[in-house]
């Protein structure tokens, strides 16, 4: 009889696990750069006990100060609806929704939590026009410039188009080179916060129909797409 119960007892803390004081969670959500995971101690009525963040591997100063501020402002609110560390919003909102999946798999109502479900916009993707490409200028001299490491390079002037490693990049060229920053744009790498959709939201009704020769050369945190680059011939290639 004693090992029946023992046995009882064993399967009753498989099917749940429990820390010394309420029930043991799990959710994860999508980061900045990976998928971050955090763990819910809930106590009877749905009350937050803490919320750890397991896995995070957003950038370090700025998504580690998130996942450690954040979880504190959930539980001293006792509430989803928390304001996000300056600078690292995407790891903020990942740490919640994550909260939520972990609240969820718990059978609860993240409603009373104050989660508002994140609305998915559709992302309008314009179709690359190699009709429309920047006309390539009469070389009429050359410089010799150095890169980070030392290595010279030949760049024919004038610059005709150049490309980006990520949108926010043009936020350099254009206080250089106002509209023209944009015009001579030929391709742009994705970042984190979906910058190339974000960008043609806010500068295309100004400057134009940009995005009709600026083509995407990378996802975020993947590699260059080399062919896609040669297709659009940048002179330059500004990588931060």
């Amino acid at each position: 009889m004693k090992f029946v119960r023992r046995i009882c007892l064993l399967m009753l803390l498989c099917i749940c696990s429990f820390s010394a004081f309420g029930a043991l969670y799990q959710g994860t959500a999508k980061g900045y750069k990976s998928n971050i995971e955090v763990e819910v101690e809930l106590a009877e009525k749905g009350k937050i006990i803490d919320v750890k963040v397991l896995k995070n591997q957003d950038t370090k100063g700025i998504g580690d100060i998130a996942g450690k501020k954040i979880p504190k402002f959930i539980v001293e609110k006792q509430s989803l609806d928390v304001d996000f560390v300056a600078g690292a919003t995407v790891t903020g909102e990942a740490i919640v929704e994550a909260t939520a999946n972990a609240l969820k798999t718990a059978g609860l109502d993240t409603k009373k939590y104050g989660y508002k479900e994140k609305k998915i916009e559709k992302e309008e993707k314009v179709k690359l026009n190699f009709d429309k490409l920047p006309k390539k200028k009469v070389v009429e001299k050359t410089i010799m410039v150095k890169d980070s490491k030392g290595r010279e390079v030949e760049i024919n002037l004038p610059i005709s188009s150049y490309a980006v490693s990520t949108m926010d990049v043009v936020d350099y060229i254009v206080p250089l080179k106002g509209k023209e920053a944009f015009n001579m744009l030929v391709g742009a790498g994705q970042d984190g916060g979906h910058g190339l959709n974000k960008y043609a939201k806010l500068y295309a009704p100004i400057v134009g129909k940009y995005m009709e020769h600026t083509a995407q050369i990378s996802d975020h945190n993947a590699p260059f797409d080399l062919e896609m680059i040669l297709s659009v011939q940048p002179d330059v290639l500004i990588v931060n």
